[in-house]
């Protein structure tokens, strides 16, 4: 048997391994955060609201920035 021959089983594995590997990864993360995500409360922007863009999630409030200090 030539030593070129076993190569090929070596890459496989290899591959076989990290396609594991991934897989296990991606299965931690999608366990270690199953909640659903929320925008944090904030204090109250210092411009002035300029539209108000509801979705049926809830409602998302822009505002345009005061220019000060010029």
């Amino acid at each position: 048997m030539d030593s070129r021959a076993s190569g090929g089983g070596r890459v496989v594995r290899r591959a076989v391994a990290l396609g594991a590997a991934v897989l296990a990864a991606s299965g931690v993360l999608a366990l270690a955060a199953p909640g659903t995500a929320q925008a944090a409360a904030g204090r109250p922007c210092a411009g002035r609201e300029v539209r108000t863009l509801p979705f049926g999630t809830g409602v998302v409030h822009v505002d345009k920035r005061a220019v000060t200090g010029r």
